[in-house]
């Protein structure tokens, strides 16, 4: 129940902050990450897949089995593997934290706006899309944090659905125009940094939720929903 509310929370803190944020001012680096050279790959990869049938699989994995990867990853942790919820929950809630202290200090034009084209254009996830969040990738952030936590999972075929995926999230969000190749490097390190830091305050973690009174932690999840109902509904608008 603990871990539950915890996972939703995670969800609001991130919700929350794409609201937020787009009223944030910050620098915009775009142009210094343009001089990069490796920059440009993710308009060359477009221009090879746009209109093809790569280009579909792609825009799959990105909108819709990426996005059931997470809730996926959250429920097999906490009800299958729960000695991996804490590293779970709490590398996802680092991850979220450091990279939105990233998005507040300096903002990067993401490639479908510098291109002038846009695969996902009107497609669902653009209303939760917050351009000012780019630099890192959570997309690769999130999955290298699942690669590395499900590693040693007892279900090998957990182990390997996101050591599959995670590369095919990375080319996707390139090749997609979502996010240069900085982004998804930069992501990488900080999913790998993540877990380092759960790895340190994780009995912390797990004695907090242990400790956790049910009927405080059946209130918390039940406010939770109803404010990542709140979020959800305010961004479909």
């Amino acid at each position: 129940m603990a871990y539950t509310a915890l996972a939703i929370t995670v969800f609001l803190f991130w919700a929350g902050y794409t609201v937020v944020s787009e009223h944030i001012p910050a620098p915009d680096a775009t142009d210094l990450l343009l001089q990069i050279p490796p920059t440009g790959i993710s308009h060359m990869l477009h221009e090879k897949i746009a209109g093809t049938v790569l280009e579909d699989l792609l825009l799959i994995i990105y909108l819709y089995v990426y996005l059931a990867s997470i809730p996926m990853a959250v429920w097999y942790a906490v009800f299958r593997e729960p000695n991996l919820a804490a590293r779970t929950l709490g590398a996802l809630a680092v991850l979220m934290v450091l990279s939105c202290i990233i998005y507040t200090a300096v903002r990067v034009t993401p490639p479908h706006r510098v291109y002038g084209e846009n695969p996902l254009e009107g497609t669902m996830q653009r209303r939760w899309v917050n351009d000012k969040m780019v630099l890192p990738s959570l997309h690769a952030g999130i999955v290298t944090i699942f690669v590395v936590v499900f590693w040693n999972a007892r279900n090998k075929a957990v182990k390997w659905f996101y050591t599959v995926l995670a590369p095919l999230v990375w080319i996707s969000a390139i090749a997609l125009l979502q996010h240069w190749f900085h982004d998804i490097v930069t992501g990488i390190l900080f999913g790998v940094f993540s877990i380092l830091i759960t790895r340190r305050i994780e009995r912390h973690l797990e004695h907090f939720v242990r400790n956790v009174p049910e009927r405080q932690a059946k209130i918390w999840l039940a406010l939770s929903i109803l404010l990542a109902a709140v979020l959800a509904a305010a961004r479909m608008v």
